[in-house]
């Protein structure tokens, strides 16, 4: 990029001083040193090199103006992004790279016949997650099945060999200046449209494949980071959080609960007498029960909870702003919800049914820490277990004797 800077100083020096005498000759016979005739190609030569200064006066711009912004977009999506944050940056960089009123990433739905607006500048409003586009139609059409970038000078030209219609975007807004493909992991993530350029696009379609060879490797990176994530803290059977997760989750939540002055709860349960499930039909149906028993509880939990494996066969929730009877409640619901459940195993004629039993703390009351409450939980666990098992009990509020006190 300095060479290049270099360069065109040296050039664009060379054509002023060349205007200069040109311009110093045309004033002298203006004087009535040369024959007044004369005047007039040496007047088309100035204007000429005139031009051609002005010409890489901008392209030494353009010049500088590109060795500060890549290597900011470069920085930004060098940080650990996710998938989702790249198509605001994208849109956001395009619209002023190629100063468009119009600039958007488009996503393809499903199977990738339908595209929609992900993030967009100068597009309508209910646009957003809405729009449908056919990906076989217009320019975007020629795009997705080319798998380059196409200008509007390109698609103009190809349109009736191509014979691929009119999409619904050049319908509603017009033929774009520009269409590029952003591809990822698995094949084409998005597409960026950019409209209504102030400056002639043509020279910068080189710029716009290297833009987004840029965020192709940026959806990858992501991509790769969310991936890596996932595994360091999903356990692998049952694709719950993991022990390590979720004592990371637990802590923050108590946090959260604390500044907030709000109460939240600790579920801890385990199959009865799992050992007997593995002791019988062996560990992969001890495995499947496992599996199956997590897709139950995830699917009757909020979203805003957190469910893990806590190790082998006991399992963890932690239920924001949730009160000792909330989680309960909660908990009983499960319970039942389980103990009715039928567990096939492969070569058997009859499905198995199994049951847990629970133990629940609740911040503040029953600790104030992490340790504390699970503690207090792993206790009303034994207590249930103690009771006969497949039930759930609160976890016993102490006085300072050491000595339950009645609730």
């Amino acid at each position: 990029m300095m060479v290049e800077n270099l360069f065109l100083y040296i050039v664009g020096f060379l054509i002023l001083l060349a205007a200069a005498f040109l311009l110093g000759r045309a004033s002298r016979r203006l004087a009535g040193e040369e024959k007044a005739g004369d005047l007039e190609p040496l007047r088309r030569q100035a204007r000429e090199l005139s031009r051609e200064l002005k010409k890489a006066q901008d392209e030494l711009a353009r010049k500088q103006d590109l060795s500060i912004k890549i290597p900011n977009l470069v920085r930004r999506l060098s940080e650990k992004l996710p998938p989702s944050a790249i198509p605001g940056i994208a849109v956001r960089f395009m619209k002023d790279f190629f100063r468009a009123s119009r600039a958007g990433f488009f996503t393809p739905l499903g199977d990738g016949k339908e595209f929609t607006l992900t993030e967009g500048v100068g597009f309508p409003e209910e646009w957003k997650e809405s729009v449908r586009l056919p990906a076989d139609q217009g320019m975007l059409g020629m795009v997705v099945q080319k798998r380059i970038v196409v200008s509007r000078d390109e698609y103009l030209a190809l349109r009736g060999k191509e014979r691929l219609g009119t999409s619904p975007l050049e319908r509603a807004v017009g033929v774009a200046d520009l269409i590029a493909p952003v591809t990822g992991p698995s094949g084409i993530v998005g597409v960026i449209v950019i409209a209504g350029c102030a400056a002639e696009i043509r020279d910068e379609r080189s710029y716009a494949s290297m833009l987004v060879d840029l965020l192709g490797s940026a959806f990858r990176s992501a991509a790769f980071l969310q991936s890596a994530e996932t595994e360091a803290s999903a356990d692998p059977l049952t694709g719950l959080s993991n022990r390590r997760h979720f004592a990371e989750w637990f802590e923050a939540e108590i946090r959260q609960a604390r500044n907030y002055i709000q109460p939240m709860s600790l579920l801890l349960f385990d199959i009865d007498h799992f050992k007997k499930i593995n002791d019988s039909w062996g560990h992969p149906a001890g495995d499947l029960v496992l599996k199956k028993l997590a897709e139950i509880t995830r699917s009757h939990t909020r979203s805003s909870d957190l469910v893990a494996r806590y190790g082998g066969e006991e399992f963890a929730v932690v239920m924001a702003s949730s009160s000792r009877d909330q989680a309960l409640s909660y908990a009983e619901c499960l319970r039942r919800l389980i103990a009715s459940a039928e567990f096939r195993i492969p070569g058997q004629a009859s499905p198995i049914k199994i049951t847990i039993s629970g133990g629940i703390a609740t911040f503040p009351a029953d600790g104030e820490s992490a340790s504390g409450l699970i503690q207090s939980a792993d206790e009303a666990l034994f207590a249930a277990k103690q009771q006969g098992r497949n039930r759930i009990c609160k976890a016993r509020k102490v006085g300072l004797d050491g000595k339950p006190l009645d609730e």
